[in-house]
């Protein structure tokens, strides 16, 4: 137990408990789950991207999260290898549109989409469908795709 007086929430017991044990707890069961619920092709998402103060193209507001850099791997069955996909942007332009069509060529209308943290990523959809209105049903499609890592990470 924690010292007298300290409160700690579910999550924090959990460490404690699987500290003094030595072992980690899984819930396979909760697990196989949550992995059976996902749907081929599995697609790993993850964005960089900087937030300039003072906006650097039109569309944007300050600190509006501009994507230069994506990495996406593509899983198309279980037992496959990955495919790698990724995207630098170099020039000193908006990288809205090139981020977008790269992205419709390799994400399909079906699958999941997985990602840490998926409010980010979704985010930086919504905002590209903002700026660019004609691909909105392009980046609706990819959000209602979405799973979260994180989700797993609580069970």
């Amino acid at each position: 137990m924690p010292a007298e007086g300290i409160e700690l929430s579910d999550i924090q017991m959990n460490q404690v408990s699987v500290h003094k044990r030595g072992t980690p707890t899984i819930d396979l069961d909760g697990m196989r789950g949550e992995l059976e619920s996902l749907k081929f092709p599995l697609y790993f998402l993850d964005y960089e991207t900087f937030s300039p103060a003072i906006p650097l193209f039109n569309g944007y507001g300050p600190f509006d999260k501009v994507p230069f850099q994506f990495s996406l791997h593509i899983l198309h069955r279980p037992d496959g290898e990955p495919e790698h996909v990724e995207y630098l942007h170099m020039g000193r332009s908006d990288p809205t549109e090139a981020v977008i069509n790269l992205l419709r060529e390799h994400i399909l209308p079906k699958g999941t989409i997985i990602a840490w943290n998926k409010s980010f990523e979704m985010d930086v959809h919504r905002r590209m469908a903002g700026r660019m209105p004609g691909h909105g049903p392009t980046i609706e499609r990819m959000n209602s795709m979405f799973y979260d890592l994180m989700d797993a990470s609580r069970i």
